[in-house]
C-alpha cells in the first residue's frame, strides 16, 4: 500500500489523535522532494515503536545527536516506502529482524530538529509503524549512531522520556 493511501486509512482510525496533522502529512506528499533531506525546510522520517505486549515493555534508543530517549527510527533518503525504511532502521539501529509488524501507520509526529553544523533548523514528519517481540527473547544491540538502548515498562518512559510522542505510543500500544 502507498504512504498516501496508508495514512488516508490512519486518519480514519482510532489510533489518529490529531486530523489536521494527518491532512498536512498528506498534502505534503504532493512536493517532489518530501523524501529527501536536501528539502532542508522539511522531510519524511519513518520509525519503529517496538512492544512487547505480554510485558507491557517498549525497547526505545538513546540518540547520540540529539540526546534523549526515543523510538528507533530515520530518514527516508528517497524511499517512499515508509515501512520498509522504519524496518530498515530497525535492523540497523538495534540490529532486529523479523519482528511482527502489519504495516499500517500506528502514529505520526511532526517535530522540530535544531540547527546542527551546515544543516539549518528543520521539521521531521514521522511516520511510525508497531513492532511487536519479545523483551525477553530479543537481544539487540546498539551501533554507533546510540549511545544506549533498552526496554522500559511505562512508569520508565514516564521517567525517561522527553518526548510526548514516545508516551503517546506507549498508551496506544498498552491499548490494543
Amino acid at each position: 500500500m502507498d504512504i498516501a493511501q496508508a495514512l488516508k486509512n490512519f486518519r480514519q482510525s482510532i489510533l489518529c489523535h490529531d486530523q489536521s496533522l494527518c491532512d498536512e502529512f498528506i498534502e505534503f506528499l504532493e512536493k517532489p522532494d518530501c523524501f529527501l533531506r536536501a528539502n532542508l525546510e522539511r522531510h519524511f522520517t519513518a520509525s519503529a515503536f517496538v512492544f512487547d505486549p505480554s510485558e507491557k515493555k517498549a525497547l526505545l534508543i538513546e540518540h547520540k545527536k540529539l540526546k534523549f530517549w526515543m523510538q528507533p527510527g530515520g530518514h527516508a533518503d528517497g524511499d517512499s516506502e515508509l515501512y520498509r525504511v522504519a524496518q530498515k532502521e530497525l535492523e540497523e539501529e538495534c540490529a532486529l529482524m523479523g519482528l511482527e509488524c502489519d504495516g499500517k501507520v500506528f502514529d505520526i509526529d511532526k517535530h522540530l530538529i535544531p540547527a546542527r553544523m551546515d544543516v539549518p533548523e528543520h521539521f521531521h514528519y514521522d511516520v511510525r509503524f508497531l513492532f511487536k517481540g519479545s523483551s525477553v527473547l530479543l537481544r539487540p544491540s546498539a551501533n554507533d549512531e546510540l549511545t544506549d538502548l533498552a526496554w522500559f515498562g511505562g512508569d520508565e518512559i514516564k521517567a525517561i522520556a522527553t518526548d510526548e510522542s514516545v508516551l503517546r505510543m506507549y498508551r496506544k500500544a498498552v491499548e490494543l
